[in-house]
């Protein structure tokens, strides 16, 4: 079957529309280490796996994104604490139970604390392996959600990493599409061919 010049014009312009699939997903930065949940652990159970390090935010430019923590739960009798977007979560479930806010490219500004009202005892950006408190991070295959498990180590030697546990979702909103450099070379094609057409066909017309 043989194409109308037309027809082929409109296909290179539609080709030419199409930008690459934006990919905004979250990372772990600074692993230092990985543990296990073992069976203390009274909120995700034993078994599963998890990193120490800080995460990540990855947005494409064509794309917004707000990030969303929901508390899970805690086992600690204390109201230990998590503060996102100008938000606190408590361990207990109490009070506020989600925090939500627009999210850059870059370290997610978070952190969790003993006791409200106490000074934050770690941050996204410091959280390293060790004895100090610290939470590890669940980081699901579709690298837009996950969970973190805070320790807050009042024991001293638990390390279970169910004193306070919290689901995130990056959500994401697609803006107005930026086309890559080979879709603009196609468009161009694409309006040339279309325009070849209609010179000659005015031409054609003239002549008759």
């Amino acid at each position: 079957m043989k194409l109308h010049p037309i027809a082929i014009s409109v296909l290179l312009l539609l080709a030419g529309a199409q930008a690459q699939a934006a990919d905004s997903f979250m990372e772990i930065i600074n692993a230092s280490g990985t543990r296990t949940t073992t069976a203390a652990n009274k909120v995700l159970g034993a078994g599963q796996s998890m990193v120490i390090g800080s995460l990540r935010s990855v947005i494409d430019a064509s794309q917004t994104a707000e990030l969303q923590f929901d508390w899970v739960g805690g086992s600690t009798p204390v109201a230990d604490y998590f503060t996102a977007f100008s938000r606190t979560l408590l361990s207990t479930g109490s009070g506020i139970t989600a925090s939500s806010g627009a999210v850059q490219p870059g370290l997610v500004d978070f952190s969790f604390g003993r006791n409200i009202g106490a000074a934050p005892v770690v941050t996204n950006m410091s959280n390293f392996d060790g004895t100090n408190a610290n939470f590890g991070i669940v980081l699901n295959a579709d690298r837009q959600s996950g969970y973190l498990l805070f320790e807050d180590a009042r024991l001293g030697s638990d390390y279970d990493y169910d004193d306070m546990v919290l689901r995130f979702k990056l959500n994401v909103s697609t803006t107005a599409p930026v086309p890559e450099p080979s879709s603009v070379l196609l468009s161009l094609a694409g309006l040339g061919l279309l325009g070849g057409v209609v010179r000659r066909r005015q031409r054609r017309g003239n002549a008759a």
